[in-house]
């Protein structure tokens, strides 16, 4: 059976790309769960799918992995008025469980609102951010949802939830460990003009507060949700996020902008 998932991307520094569709073998049951670039024909059928479902009026992307990317420009279909929060809630949780191939939503109690903007100056959109996910208490980093409502119904879903996360029974590689590891990396970024500029960690740096997240990990072909420490560094602030089964640095998050 396949199992469509969902994805949204990031302001990351080391990764190759978004997106995915669970493969049909044994190596669903084995971590870290891996999820392929999809074939022009399988994409091609989840997009029918999901038209086939929802009609072809709500606006929606899909990646090459096969999960729903940002949304593009869409044209007005309602009036510009604001329509009734409490319904627009309903009726965006009730649209992502039902579109549970597409979306991993399967329960509406565990969609949580983190934002309910009212946005009179796009075609009267109210837009409701839902997010992040949890599994087994571990959220999964950029994960949510946004999706738009207006006074005809649902316009536009942007984001991203999964299922059938693995998660180890244990860490082999502790927090301290995770931290000490990281004492003279090297991060390269960009500055305002373009240049690059690097330094290396030192241990003063190291903010306190490491916490267990579940990240994805890209690579040429997939990508795969792997367990990380999330490690601060101070000013002007990077997250690092390392795998706590094999010690690899596996995303530096940039948590400023230039």
């Amino acid at each position: 059976m396949k199992i469509y998932l969902p994805l949204i991307c990031s302001m990351l520094l080391f990764v190759s790309g978004c997106g995915l569709l669970a493969p049909d073998d044994d190596s669903q049951d084995a971590y870290p769960r891996a999820y392929p670039i999809l074939s022009q024909r399988e994409l091609d059928s989840i997009i029918s799918d999901f038209k086939s479902q929802n009609g072809k009026d709500i606006c929606v992307t899909f990646t090459e992995y096969g999960t729903i990317g940002e949304m593009e420009a869409c044209g007005p279909n309602g009036a510009l008025v604001q329509p009734d929060s409490e319904g627009s809630i309903t009726l965006a949780k009730e649209f992502l469980v039902r579109n549970s191939l597409f979306t991993g939503v399967t329960d509406s109690n565990e969609l949580v609102i983190t934002r309910l903007r009212w946005m009179h100056s796009n075609n009267g959109l109210l837009e409701i951010n839902f997010g992040p996910q949890y599994v087994s208490g571990l959220e999964i980093f950029n994960s949510g949802f946004r999706v738009y409502v207006n006074t005809i119904g649902i316009s536009a879903i942007a984001g991203s939830w999964f299922t059938g996360v693995i998660i180890p029974d244990s860490d082999r590689i502790s927090a301290k460990q995770a931290e000490q590891e990281l004492v003279g990396y090297e991060i390269t970024y960009g500055d305002m003009t373009g240049e690059p500029i690097s330094f290396r960690v030192q241990k003063d740096m190291i903010v306190e507060g490491t916490e267990k997240y579940i990240v994805r990990y890209f690579r040429e072909d997939r990508f795969e949700l792997r367990v990380a420490w999330r490690v601060k560094i101070g000013f002007p602030g990077w997250w690092i996020f390392v795998d706590t089964t094999t010690g690899e640095v596996l995303m530096v998050y940039q948590t400023w902008v230039n």
